[in-house]
């Protein structure tokens, strides 16, 4: 093979290429080769005019940087700029199969450091404009460019030096993509917005209605959707996109989801929603979601019981949400959780303080009065801090219950309101 190799036809160069493609996968073999003083015209080959020929030098190349010493030889010569020249010949077919080869390369750390320091991203991301019409190449593009975005230097370049972010979010309303293709561009979405920069860079060219278009798509059913609700909370973690959120119809979008037999579709939109019920002006808009918030209060997974207990307490402060959670007996649910959470004093000021709100309202009036001994034995309890050797936990203790207490107290004083209550109390 070596001695084919050495020869002038392109043809034959390429046929001998790839069969050292699957032999150089053992260390048997890659040891015989060393032996055989084959690296060097394989390296010769790299530069060969050919670019057919080169790509699959490239190809064959690969399979040697399973040694860390052949890496570094690999990186010395300046084997990954190749991809340059490849990624920009005018043949698709050639695109195509390099970007196959560049996402082995990208998946090493090593060698993907090299080729961002040989400026391969770039090229990678002007291929995006041929990627319109072509599943194939937006596929291998995707699946080569998700290597960077775990790189957090990189994951920048991609965003926000390029244009990548707004190439990428386009990607989500093309109807000529398959499955795969979409799964790779939600895929590669979600890692992007890791980044903070990156999901600033998503609000400021408004893709955020694009992410939930196509996460309500039926072209998005499957395997893409998880990935795209990770990009959601992702953007939901800043206070300032929560309004961008509500409006883009993230509400009204994700509460069929609760409901649904999927667990991870479930988990996913229950975070987005408990995030979103902390922006004020859109808690309105979640009495439809009361139903499947209160379904989950008691369920098996404690963070879908976090999330749920938190989104029903914020959502609280609204009237026509509390009735729709007093309909759903969520009232006396969400009483009897604040022993659930002894080990999470936020979730339990939650809890008071949604109480609280529920005590404005005399429908709400006969669930409290039946808590009552179980008020006052967990909550009003509460003054005396656990005892601790650190003096800033103490403080702190101390104050948590004292704000718990404090609505305690607050529910008591506006039931006192109401006459009927009075004896009870």
């Amino acid at each position: 093979l070596l001695s084919v190799i050495e020869r002038s036809n392109e043809l034959l160069q390429i046929q001998a290429l790839i069969c050292f493609a699957r032999l150089l996968t053992t260390e048997a073999n890659q040891v015989l080769f060393f032996k055989s003083g084959g690296l060097q015209p394989l390296m010769r080959l790299i530069s060969s005019p050919h670019p057919a020929v080169q790509l699959r030098a490239l190809e064959a190349t690969f399979p040697l940087t399973s040694s860390p010493k052949t890496e570094q030889i690999i990186i010395k010569i300046g084997v990954t700029k190749r991809f340059n020249t490849l990624l920009k010949s005018p043949s698709l077919s050639l695109r195509e199969k390099t970007l196959d080869v560049a996402a082995n390369y990208a998946s090493k750390p090593e060698l993907r450091k090299d080729m961002l320091a040989q400026g391969v991203l770039p090229v990678l991301l002007e291929i995006y404009h041929d990627c319109n019409n072509n599943p194939v190449l937006l596929t291998s593009l995707c699946a080569t460019l998700l290597h960077f975005a775990n790189d957090e230097g990189a994951n920048r370049l991609v965003m926000r030096h390029y244009g990548g972010m707004r190439l990428l979010t386009n990607s989500l309303s093309l109807a000529t993509i398959s499955e795969l293709a979409r799964t790779e561009v939600a895929k590669l979405l979600a890692s992007l917005l890791q980044n903070r920069e990156n999901c600033d860079e998503i609000m400021q060219i408004g893709a955020t209605e694009l992410i939930i278009e196509a996460l309500v798509s039926p072209d998005f059913a499957g395997e893409p959707q998880p990935y795209l609700l990770d990009s959601l909370h992702r953007l939901a973690q800043d206070d300032a996109a929560l309004p961008t959120l509500a409006e883009a119809g993230v509400v009204q979008h994700l509460v069929p989801l609760l409901e649904g037999q999927r667990e991870g579709l479930q988990t996913r939109s229950l975070a987005i929603l408990a995030r979103v019920t902390r922006e004020k002006t859109s808690r309105q808009l979640f009495e439809d979601a009361v139903s499947g918030l209160v379904g989950l209060l008691n369920s098996s997974d404690r963070r879908n019981c976090i999330n749920a207990t938190v989104a029903l307490c914020n959502i609280s402060d609204n009237e026509n949400c509390r009735r729709a959670i007093l309909d759903e007996d969520g009232l006396e649910i969400l009483i009897q959780s604040f022993i659930k959470f002894e080990d999470n004093v936020q979730v339990q000021e939650s809890i008071t303080r949604a109480q609280a709100n529920f005590a404005l309202d005399v429908d709400s009036h006969g669930v409290l009065r039946r808590a009552l001994p179980f008020i006052t034995a967990h909550q009003l309890s509460n003054t005396i801090p656990q005892t601790t050797t650190n003096t800033t936990n103490t403080t702190t203790q101390n104050n948590n219950n004292t704000t718990i207490t404090s609505f305690a107290l607050k529910t008591l004083l506006l039931m006192a309101v109401n006459a009927d209550n009075v004896d009870t109390l």
